[in-house]
Order: C-alpha cells, then sequence, then structure tokens
C-alpha cells in the first residue's frame, strides 16, 4: 500500500465518521527513521539539551544554595530565641531571689529593730528600688 495522497484521502473518507488512522497505517514511520523528527544525534539538539541541562543544573544549585541559606537563618534565630528565653529566665528567678531575700532581711530587721526605726529602714529601701 502505498502513501501518496489520493490514498490518504480514500483513507479519511473511509474513515469519517471518527477521522483517526487505522492502526495499521502503511504511512507510519518509526521516529529514528522519520527525517521531519530532529535525532538525538544532531548536534544542534545535543547543543540545545547540554545548554538545557546547564541552565536546569544551575536553577537546582541556586535553589539550593537559597534553601540551606533560609535554614541556616531560621536555625540561629531559634538559637537566638532559646538563649534570649533562658536569659530573661535566669533574670527573673535572681530578682525572684533577691526579692525573697529582702523580704527575709527586713522580717529579720522587724523582730529586732524599734517601731521608728522600722518605717524609716521601709521608706529607704523602697526609695532604692527605684530607679
Amino acid at each position: 500500500m502505498s502513501c501518496s495522497n489520493s490514498n490518504r484521502s480514500e483513507r479519511l473518507v473511509k474513515n469519517s465518521p471518527s477521522m483517526v488512522k487505522a492502526l495499521h497505517d502503511s504511512c507510519y514511520v518509526v521516529p529514528e527513521l522519520n527525517p521531519r523528527v530532529i535525532q538525538d544525534t544532531d548536534p544542534v539538539k545535543k547543543q540545545a539539551w547540554q545548554e538545557a541541562q546547564v541552565r536546569h543544573e544551575n536553577s537546582v544549585k541556586n535553589q539550593k544554595h537559597f534553601n540551606e541559606s533560609l535554614m541556616k537563618k531560621h536555625y540561629e534565630k531559634i538559637r537566638g530565641d532559646d538563649e534570649a528565653v533562658a536569659s530573661e529566665n535566669n533574670t527573673r528567678r535572681e530578682k525572684q531571689k533577691r526579692f525573697h531575700e529582702d523580704i527575709r532581711t527586713q522580717m529579720e530587721q522587724n523582730v529586732s529593730a524599734p517601731p521608728t526605726a522600722l518605717a524609716v529602714s521601709v521608706v529607704g529601701r523602697a526609695r532604692q528600688a527605684l530607679p
């Protein structure tokens, strides 16, 4: 069966309801033998393929570098936040410890001091605590 235009039109008329070529169509040429298909051995295609591959590898490398720097900044921020929280907790504990020690010393002074000295002591400590 030859592949001329008349045969093609006859086949299309014969298959007109679906307009689909028959599976056993003899005009089919495998891609390796089809002159309209750009072959893998074509130097222009090889060069275009290599350039596309280099572009892709560069974009992957850039994305990887961006992701790594983003995660590094994220981990540094977490570490900084942990240090800030630990510092705040230590400051709070020290402040509570000083407060309890001040209360304890005031209570000891209240027991042993006369009433007039007590008023002066409390007012003096309050003024010292103010910034």
